[in-house]
């Protein structure tokens, strides 16, 4: 028996070959979910992956009913059992502890959610560049800061990244400084 493999490619084709090729619906599944996450089974994952030559995760986390006015967002970095940071530390009016910006244009998409805990600030990013070359495709977070001896400290997802944080631009508050064209 010939065997083929399905390209399940973009959230439509993983869905429609969850559905018509079962088989594949294991592959649909771990691409909507990742088997490495600081996020519980209950909550929804916004960003999320394995930082390049380290065995460190960069979870942002919600609760799954995040509006305006209910539920939380969170960030989370450290491994599986040993969470070295998850901020804020308490759930309540969480996403209003957090900035959101975005920047589009042809072929440029910068997506960022900040926050600053003791005097250091963190930037989480999503950024394409089709006009660079050659071109740029990175997803991480910065870490810069007083209390940082390099003064800034960039650290790279590997492949496999997930991001969502589009999703929040509603949601959490508009970094004035960073939004090209200002705020909703």
């Amino acid at each position: 028996m010939l065997k083929m493999k399905i390209p399940c490619f973009g959230l439509i084709s993983i869905m429609a070959c969850a559905v018509f090729y079962p088989a594949q619906s294991v592959y649909a599944k771990n691409m909507l979910r990742p088997n490495v996450s600081l996020c519980n089974t209950n909550e929804k994952i916004i960003f999320n992956c394995k930082i390049k030559n380290s065995a460190n995760i960069l979870s942002v986390c919600t609760s799954q009913n995040l509006s305006n006015d209910s539920g939380y967002l969170q960030y989370r970095f450290g491994r599986k059992g040993a969470i070295e940071l998850e901020y804020p530390a308490e759930k309540e009016m969480s996403p209003s502890s957090f900035l959101f910006a975005r920047y589009t244009r042809f072929q440029v998409s910068k997506l960022t959610l900040s926050f600053s805990n003791n005097n250091v600030n963190y930037t989480i990013f999503d950024n394409y560049d089709a006009e660079s070359r050659p071109y740029v495709k990175e997803k991480g977070v910065t870490i810069s800061g007083q209390r940082i001896e390099n003064k800034n400290i960039k650290l790279l997802c590997g492949q496999d990244a997930l991001s969502n944080l589009e999703d929040l631009e509603d949601i959490v508050p508009c970094d004035e400084n960073l939004s090209i064209g200002g705020c909703k």
